[in-house]
């Protein structure tokens, strides 16, 4: 039996972005609201300090949150992919065994057993498939195949003792 060629994955677009990208965006909010808070009139820059420092604690943890999350995301799709390759390459080779077992296996077991083989003589002689349900199914088929021969042979013994009597 042929052995099935795993599928060749399908290129997956990856867009790798470092964390240069959100440290930047948390490095230039952390400027500009120095900057703004350089800029505050002395009334008010007890106030202005402290919004601009729980604004850029927010965004921080924001521009975190996000970039965590991403992270996760990308491996669970990586994940995701590789399964799916798994399942795919399972799914050929069920595939390339029930094709077999069909094709060629199937007819040389009846081939076998109209020649007069027994059940457990041809099941010995006949390579199992790998999957369990597929030698089950070969199984039964050998049996129920062995036996039908077998009263088919009995019907036509009775049959010419009915028309030698």
């Amino acid at each position: 039996m042929p052995a099935p060629v795993a599928p060749s994955p399908r290129r997956i677009r990856t867009t790798r972005t470092s964390l240069a990208v959100p440290l930047t965006l948390v490095v230039v909010a952390g400027a500009v609201g120095g900057a703004v808070a350089a800029t505050a009139p002395e009334q008010a820059r007890t106030w202005v300090v402290t919004t601009v420092v729980v604004a850029w604690v927010c965004v921080a943890v924001a521009v975190v949150s996000c970039a965590l999350a991403l992270g996760r995301g990308r491996r669970g799709t990586a994940k995701a992919a590789e399964d799916t390759r798994t399942a795919q390459a399972q799914l050929a080779r069920t595939g390339a065994d029930s094709a077999h077992l069909v094709n060629v296996t199937l007819p040389a077991v009846v081939k076998r057993v109209r020649e007069g083989a027994g059940a457990e003589e041809t099941l010995a002689a006949t390579p199992p498939p790998s999957d369990l349900q597929l030698r089950r199914a070969l199984e039964m088929f050998v049996v129920e195949l062995a036996d039908a021969e077998g009263r088919a042979a009995r019907a036509v013994v009775e049959r010419d003792g009915a028309l030698g009597r």
